[in-house]
């Protein structure tokens, strides 16, 4: 899939990788209607925090992720920073648990894409990451109930 090619026009399921999939990852807000879920355990100041960041204020947004105590020491002064940005947004919930590690977001009822690239300038731009975006709805609604299951066992701080 080509950066400026239309998501719509591809065929699913969809592999991704690499630079490919960071460029789906960044563009996928953009075909939200209502609601974007978002399951990602490490997001510090990286292109995919921007494009949340960007999302619309009449967009839903849930945001499942860790604090920074559950961070790599080594990326754990950008959690809070990171975090503090984000609450500045009111279409944002903001849910913390510590042992997310999936990569995972939902587009309403249109998208979803398992992955695992970290929000991180690391796994955008150097590590080996990879998905697969699928349209499928008994796959999007095993996904919604697995979102559910994490918003039972994380805490909303925001």
């Amino acid at each position: 899939m080509g950066f400026s090619e239309n998501l719509l026009s591809e065929e699913f399921p969809k592999f991704l990788q690499g630079p490919f999939l960071k460029a789906t990852l960044t563009m996928l807000p953009n075909y939200a209607e209502k609601e974007i879920k978002i399951i990602v355990p490490y997001l510090i100041q990286s292109d995919i925090l921007e494009s949340i960041l960007k999302i619309p204020n009449n967009i839903k947004v849930k945001l499942f992720t860790r604090d920074g105590s559950g961070y790599l020491p080594n990326i754990r002064k950008g959690a809070q920073p990171s975090l503090d940005r984000l609450s500045k947004l009111n279409n944002l919930q903001i849910y913390i648990n510590n042992n997310i590690h999936a990569k995972i977001w939902k587009i309403d009822d249109k998208f979803v894409i398992v992955h695992s690239m970290n929000g991180t300038p690391t796994s955008e731009d150097i590590n080996f990451e990879a998905g697969v975006i699928s349209i499928k709805q008994s796959v999007i609604s095993e996904v919604e109930l697995y979102f559910n299951k994490v918003e039972t066992e994380a805490t909303r701080i925001h």
